[in-house]
């Protein structure tokens, strides 16, 4: 950090005094910084005529921070940068925070929770050489990403889409608790997500496991909880994507935001309206190309529509806008990332994100700089987002919780009641989307002899299964995953040692073309076996296997699935887990009416519907069930007048006219809750 020098700070007081910002007897007057120069908040106030001194205002630390920093160190604090180390940070990553203290860092992967204590306190160490607070985050999801089979130390996460199929705040809740804790632990102070933009609408858009799903509502719903729970363990949430359109990507192409203006606030918009009413400091706005929003051909980060006229003016935003990555490919094909920084920044943006490590970044601040010096960038703009940057630093708590040691955070990743959290999670988002002749759930009686075999390994899904049926015969596809799709000989291979089988449940994951998945399932049903398919991962090759009787679905990452395999095994043996269905409207009822309450008829096993839109056969929001009689172990009515009731089926008479929150309570068989209210209308009967 480049300090002031004494002589030039003197020239600053004269200016100042020249200028009436400094007054003799007279408490400075809180500065803000404007677009051209720092002004005065408040008119001048004379000193009170009592002769008792009066006590000082205390000190504003952004603003003692901005005083201190020259036009390099002012410009460095605008930039976020990813670091090149897993480990620690590597030598270019602290020759670059040696000449240039940015105002955040994101550390792209940790391979150990234990190793996040030995990172995060070297960055706290620069933090304590320089006297300014760094923001130190990273995306959690990226941070515990392994190459496909690799072990991780971590807990399997469940992903934003899993999440988006159980519908349930309440899930949203425990996963934002999951999250936050464990980036909280670690001794991170923000995190960069959720993305709030919906699952793309683009047909040939490959999609993503990182997204909410696409219902707007739901997405709005569930990642305000995310937030709350990041916000609770003291993690500053950063929505990604703003103004939404990131996942309409097909190929290389660069994302495309095609929601005309005037259905924006009900659609892309909604999730983040929802979240900036929790009063968020920062947001990132994306590199969308956004043509029906700005006539320029500039992605969002880059136009004044997107950051200052709908985020700022419409929408109120107060906070810090991050912009970019502006290294991305994205903008990178088109622009120079130093040029689209400044232009990012002279339309609306406080900080710039770099996700290719220093480098780009520390040409960034030079461009900046020289831009600055030559007139071409104002200096006011400058000066009015790095105090919005330090304001929001200076404010992050004073006393974080303290991260855990490295061998508790290793214990934290095996804690049972951490693991159990995440495992519920995954067995909730579990979707039935087909089930011809009810060939599920599978049983001794209708499905034996069963066989396995797939694209992964499924030794979990054959253990948990041989729980319920023995024998249980298994074939991996192993060529499936070095050559990207499923081949004719490996066909001819399977369905000639298949005689005998009844039931052929196929394991695929979204990584491999569906051509060879598709010939697959049609050879075997073609033996006249029952051919049940599990996909893993995003959605997107429904269509082709849609010839197979029955299709299980789950939105894990394809290099982390153990948990997953676990819950479908009991899901695709009769133990699934156990959801509740919503009734929009209330429920009429006459004083002295008995109804019968049935709570076999309300239960969903699985309870998990299709997060995003995939075609007329497969619509947002399908999900079927199956009979939930061997998933539940007890059942609980609460009248909403007193009266309670442990049965599976109730009949009841409300004697009094009046509105009533009637709650069902299922307790499932691995130990997991779900309630639902419902609201009772009760008349008085007719004279």
């Amino acid at each position: 950090m480049r300090m002031y020098s004494t002589m030039r700070l003197m020239m600053l007081v004269l200016a100042a005094c020249s200028l009436g910002l400094v007054a003799a007897a007279q408490e400075p007057a809180p500065k803000t910084f404007g677009v051209d120069q720092l002004q005065e908040r408040v008119p001048e106030q004379h000193a009170p005529a009592e002769t008792e001194p009066q006590p000082e205002a205390p000190a504003d630390p952004a603003e003692s921070s901005f005083e201190d920093l020259d036009l390099t160190a002012r410009i460095a604090q605008l930039m976020v940068v990813m670091l090149e180390g897993q480990q620690s940070p590597t030598v270019s990553d602290l020759g670059f925070m040696d000449a240039y203290v940015p105002g955040g860092v994101v550390i792209r992967q940790i391979i150990n929770p234990a190793h996040a204590t030995i990172y995060i306190a070297k960055l706290k160490g620069i933090e304590l050489k320089s006297g300014l607070p760094i923001l130190i985050g990273g995306n959690i999801y990226d941070l515990t990403r392994r190459d496909r089979n690799a072990p991780s130390a971590f807990v399997q996460l469940p992903t934003l889409l899993s999440l988006a199929a159980t519908r349930s705040e309440a899930q949203a809740d425990a996963l934002g608790s999951l999250l936050g804790r464990h980036m909280a632990s670690m001794g991170f102070n923000f995190h960069l997500g959720p993305s709030l933009a919906l699952a793309p609408d683009l047909a040939e858009a490959q999609g993503s496991i990182d997204s909410l799903g696409g219902d707007p509502v739901w997405a709005a719903k569930l990642g305000a909880s995310l937030i709350r729970q990041f916000q609770t363990h003291q993690i500053i949430p950063v929505p990604m994507g703003f103004p939404g359109g990131g996942f309409n990507r097909v190929e290389r192409s660069p994302a495309v935001l095609l929601t005309p203006r005037n259905q924006l606030a009900e659609r892309e918009l909604l999730p983040y309206t929802t979240a900036l009413a929790l009063k968020l400091p920062l947001i990132n706005v994306g590199s969308t190309l956004v043509p029906t929003l700005e006539p320029k051909p500039l992605p969002a980060c880059m136009s004044r529509v997107v950051m200052t006229e709908i985020l700022r003016g419409e929408l109120g935003f107060e906070g810090v806008i991050l912009a970019g990555p502006l290294d991305s490919y994205d903008i990178t094909a088109t622009f120079d990332a130093a040029d689209a920084a400044i232009q990012a920044l002279k339309n609306g943006a406080d900080m710039i994100y770099w996700e290719r490590g220093p480098g780009p970044a520390m040409r960034c601040i030079e461009r900046i700089e020289k831009a600055v010096n030559e007139g071409a960038l104002d200096k006011g703009l400058i000066n009015a987002a790095v105090y919005r940057v330090l304001k929001l630093k200076h404010g992050l708590s004073a006393t974080p919780p303290p991260a855990l040691k490295e061998d508790q955070l290793t214990k934290l990743n095996s804690e049972k009641k951490v693991v159990d959290a995440a495992y519920q999670i995954e067995r909730q988002g579990i979707t039935l989307v087909q089930n011809r002749g009810q060939v599920l759930p599978l049983s001794k009686e209708r499905s034996m002899p069963i066989g396995i075999t797939g694209t992964v390994y499924f030794d979990e899904l054959h253990k948990t299964m041989q729980k319920y049926a023995k024998p249980i015969s298994e074939q991996r596809i192993a060529t499936a995953g070095h050559l990207g799709e499923i081949q004719a000989f490996e066909i001819e291979r399977l369905t000639s040692h298949i005689r005998g089988l009844r039931t052929v449940v196929c394991v695929f994951t979204d990584a491999l073309r569906p051509e060879g998945q598709t010939a697959l399932v049609r050879a075997l049903r073609e033996k006249g076996i029952q051919v049940v398919v599990v996909l893993l991962g995003y959605p997107r090759n429904l269509d082709a296997l849609a010839e197979a009787d029955a299709l299980l679905l789950a939105y894990c990452d394809g290099a982390t699935y153990p948990q997953t395999l676990r819950a479908i095994g009991e899901t695709l043996m009769g133990e699934g887990p156990v959801g509740i269905a919503a009734l929009a409207e209330a429920i009429p009822m006459r004083t002295g009416e008995i109804q019968r309450f049935s709570a076999i008829e309300l239960m969903r096993v699985p309870p998990g519907r299709l997060p995003v839109a995939h075609s007329d056969t497969f619509p947002l929001g399908h999900g079927l069930t199956y009979d939930p009689r061997q998933s539940f172990k007890k059942a609980e009515w609460d009248f909403g007048n007193g009266k309670h009731v442990k049965k599976e089926q109730v009949e009841y008479a409300y004697p009094q006219a009046g509105r009533y929150p009637l709650s069902l309570t299922v307790t499932g068989l691995h130990g997991e809750t779900a309630r639902q209210t419902f609201d009772i209308a009760v008349e008085d009967d007719a004279p």
